[in-house]
């Protein structure tokens, strides 16, 4: 997906606005700190929101996950969200000059959204530096900025997800009459991230019989029952 959102005339319009500005504005009382400040609001004004981004990402991403898996797979939260992202640490996520703009957006500009992230971005950045051995100079400084932007990528990924887990465990325990059930996850089974990708977007993309079809509870149920069983028997022979 594409963040930029590129219309020629409304760029246009805010640089023809910030030039009168400065023609009409004697040079002694210019504040280049708000001009700069403002010829940076205009170069990040085509970005859609990083909310909006990492929410589409993380759906259309669980979409071909799903599509993936079989229904005897389960697969964790983290590797969910890490599989969204590029192996290289130098690949882009979007291109190079969107990935810079997106990072100069969330470093400069954050929204509500990127500010409740940042503490869990950093945490993540720090996990990232640890995997990832980091070139020195310049290349290292640019690896960094790589990596700090798939750190935010990746908790807003995983914030988008749970979104959606709410509504996909009531649905879950409403469709299979089990009130206890609970995600575990670290095994989320394909019909487990079908639910909560209906929940992410409150709507039956994914169908109830589709779901309940790859649902691992009765699956996961007898091989209990097989394990209770087994040490029962181990126990009588003892």
């Amino acid at each position: 997906m594409k963040r930029i959102v590129f219309d020629k005339s409304e760029l246009i319009h805010n640089l023809k606005k910030e030039i009168e500005n400065l023609e009409k504005t004697d040079e002694k009382e210019i504040d280049y700190h708000k001009v700069s400040e403002n010829l940076i609001d205009i170069s990040l004004s085509p970005l859609k929101s990083f909310q909006d981004v990492a929410l589409l990402e993380t759906i259309d991403n669980m979409d071909k996950q799903i599509a993936n898996m079989n229904d005897k797979e389960t697969i964790s939260i983290k590797d969910l969200t890490r599989s969204f992202l590029p192996f290289d640490i130098n690949e882009p996520y979007f291109n190079k000059e969107e990935d810079e703009l997106t990072l100069m957006e969330l470093r400069t500009k954050p929204e509500k959204f990127t500010i409740e992230l940042t503490s869990q971005a950093m945490e993540k950045f720090s996990e990232l530096l640890k995997e990832y051995p980091i070139s020195t100079g310049i290349n290292g400084m640019k690896e960094k900025e790589n990596l700090e932007l798939k750190a935010y990528l990746e908790v807003g990924f995983e914030k988008s997800i749970y979104t959606g887990v709410y509504e996909a465990k009531e649905f879950i325990q409403r469709e299979t009459k089990d009130k206890n059930f609970d995600f575990d996850y670290d095994n989320l089974s394909r019909g487990e991230l079908k639910a909560i990708r209906n929940g992410i977007v409150e709507r039956e993309d994914y169908s109830i019989k589709d779901i309940l079809k790859d649902l691992n509870i009765s699956r996961n149920k007898e091989e209990k029952e097989i394990e209770y069983w087994n040490l029962f028997l181990s126990i009588k022979m003892v």
